[in-house]
């Protein structure tokens, strides 16, 4: 996320316009509070939006600030609020770092899948490293991992669930922000489902700031 607070600012606003095109399940969107009559009321509708708050701030995930990568990082993989997700869906490691994949719940069955033709989907990874899926897990607790060797900018989605908005990303380094450079941050193609675009379009929103403002780092 690219600065501390900047980048998480940057995040969570894209997000909420996001959610107005169609991401409802992944982030909640904010009522307006009715009028207050009592102190009371006033008191327990700002309860509520404070709730309201904290449901789009299931964040996609935004707990973790891109601009800072890290040596290692866990992703959860859960179903919530109507959808399944990642957790952050978009995370930014080091070279070298490894991410691991964690059921949250055994409510559904999870995969990581990279964006690959091998996958019946287009090339969204850095084309010099290898593709990747994971075992399909359903049991609480369990993990997979994977160290990110090369630098670049990876998409990735949930096989079973990749139609309910279950779709990361791992950005790997510094890697240059140019499209030509990273197939993950180009458009994404006209064969990809509206859901999978919508996703791929706010990371990149996202993504592409941080790094050309990071990338003299």
């Amino acid at each position: 996320m690219i600065r501390e607070q900047s980048g998480r600012r940057r995040f969570l606003t894209v997000m909420g316009t996001t959610a107005t095109v169609g991401l409802a399940g992944c982030v909640g969107g904010d009522e307006e509070p009715a009028e207050e009559e009592t102190g009371e009321e006033e008191h327990d509708e700002e309860e509520d939006h404070d709730d309201d708050e904290m449901e789009d701030d299931h964040d996609h995930g935004v707990d973790h600030d891109l601009g800072h990568p890290v040596d290692e990082f866990t992703v959860e993989m859960a179903s919530m609020e109507g959808a399944e997700h990642f957790m952050p869906h978009v995370l930014h490691i080091e070279v070298g770092g490894t991410v691991t994949w964690e059921i949250a719940d055994d409510l559904e069955a999870h995969d990581s899948t990279a964006y690959h033709p091998l996958y019946d989907k287009p090339l969204r990874i850095p084309d010099e490293d290898e593709h990747w899926q994971s075992p399909e897990m359903d049991e609480q607790g369990a993990t997979w991992e994977r160290t990110f060797d090369v630098e670049g900018v990876y998409d990735y989605f949930c096989g079973p669930h990749y139609e309910d908005e279950m779709i990361g990303r791992v950005i790997v380094g510094w890697p240059d922000p140019d499209p030509e450079e990273q197939p993950a941050l180009a458009p994404p193609e006209d064969e990809l489902l509206d859901i999978e675009k919508e996703m791929i379009e706010m990371f990149n929103e996202n993504t592409i700031p941080v790094l050309e403002d990071g990338n003299g780092h």
